[in-house]
């Protein structure tokens, strides 16, 4: 089984060659978040994977996971 961690080494990874660097070129990826403990999984796993020029930004919505609950439970329930 691969854990959290290796999809998220693997994201970046595919993100990463999607797009190749050139030499001083920065690569900026934004990942949207529904809890502040995936910050630190990707900022890890970004760091493992060795791309120097990479900017990762962070943006938390709770909310979206919360929504998205209700919204199963509402489908399950009809």
């Amino acid at each position: 089984m691969i854990s959290t961690y290796e999809r998220h080494l693997g994201v970046i990874q595919a993100r990463m060659q999607d797009h190749p660097q050139t030499v001083g070129e920065a690569v900026r990826i934004v990942c949207l978040h529904t809890a502040d403990s995936n910050i630190a999984l990707f900022d890890a796993a970004a760091r493992a994977a060795g791309f120097e020029a990479l900017e990762l930004a962070h943006v938390v919505r709770a909310d979206l996971l919360a929504l998205a609950a209700a919204v199963h439970t509402a489908t399950l329930a009809a």
